[in-house]
């Protein structure tokens, strides 16, 4: 066993060197993206060690050899700025924390071996429908499995559904949406009492107030509505109106307004946000106008794109009005 250190553009990652394999260690740096190599002195990567990444905050992407099968305790824990990782499918070790406080992992990406790449995109068949896909709904099912199985670590609260080595298998995404509904369905106020009797939040904290506990449950289950609308290979369309419904049941203008919050207070500037409220029907001529007011004077962009829909809306009106005379 040797230990080996390999520069990077901005910093050193240290590895340990077996006889046949190699082991990451440690990183040091300021990289933003970092590929590490398949082969470190000739020998396949197979594992990352406890805490090699600890606190690694300037990497946004970081993908790993289709070889590596092994990842630590705590390997990217407080990778605070983490947006993007690439695992392989042959992932089937895994210790605890891994993505401890990685709030910004939005998406986790399924290395598939070369013999599964080739020609992957034209032969690749969905193992819940039974048929071939094409290869925009192959690259479809890539990109929406990503984005589903990092929530798994963290918004879904299900560790058990992140295997990689697992993600495209029939029943995976049936499980995530089980999970997802099961989620949807607790009462907003469950765990309310046990937290104050448990004493989970400081007394006094607006946290102990029966509303903000409600708003924050709410929020929640606005963001896994979002996610998996935005994500959507394989919902089915029973599940896809009850996200839309839940949704809009919680738009401006509602008794309660989380769906409008959470994409002004934590998306105020992302365009698809935005899109998808205007998919769901949550703009509406009546709420547009408190929209606009609770954006002030900034997101000039979205502001825009919203009365842009206005007017395309008016206009559409106008057009049938005029059939009906």
């Amino acid at each position: 066993m040797k230990y080996r250190e390999l520069q990077t553009p901005q910093g050193s990652l240290e590895y340990v060197a077996y006889d046949n394999h190699v082991e990451l260690s440690g990183y040091r740096g300021k990289d933003i993206r970092l590929t590490v190599p398949d082969l470190l002195e000739d020998k396949p990567v197979t594992g990352v060690l406890k805490k090699a990444f600890l606190s690694a905050k300037t990497i946004r992407e970081l993908k790993l050899p289709y070889s590596v099968s092994r990842i630590d305790d705590f390997a990217f824990a407080f990778c605070s700025n983490l947006k993007s990782i690439y695992l392989s499918e042959q992932l089937t070790e895994m210790g605890i924390s891994i993505f401890k406080e990685c709030d910004e992992l939005h998406q986790i990406h399924v290395l598939a071996g070369d013999s599964c790449k080739e020609g992957s995109k034209a032969v690749s068949v969905d193992p819940g429908a039974g048929h071939h896909l094409s290869e925009q709904d192959v690259e479809k099912r890539e990109s929406d499995f990503s984005f589903l199985l990092a929530s798994t670590a963290g918004i879904l609260e299900a560790p058990y559904l992140f295997r990689p080595d697992q993600v495209y298998q029939p029943d995976w995404i049936t499980l995530w949406d089980k999970r997802m509904m099961s989620i949807l369905e607790v009462d907003d106020m469950e765990g309310y009492s046990k937290m104050l009797l448990c004493g989970e939040e400081d007394y006094g904290s607006n946290e102990t107030h029966p509303e903000v506990y409600r708003n924050k449950r709410r929020k929640a289950k606005v963001r896994l509505c979002m996610l998996r609308l935005m994500h959507d290979y394989a919902l089915s369309p029973e599940n896809k109106d009850y996200l839309r419904a839940y949704l809009k049941s919680h738009r401006k203008g509602e008794e309660s307004e989380e769906t409008w919050e959470v994409v002004l207070q934590e998306h105020g500037d992302e365009r698809e946000y935005y899109e998808l409220l205007t998919e769901i029907d949550c703009v509406t001529m009546q709420n547009l106008p408190d929209m606009l007011l609770d954006m002030k004077d900034r997101h000039a962009e979205m502001k825009a794109f919203l009365l842009k829909y206005r007017d395309g809306q008016s206009a559409a009106d106008d057009f049938f009005d005029g059939l009906s005379l």
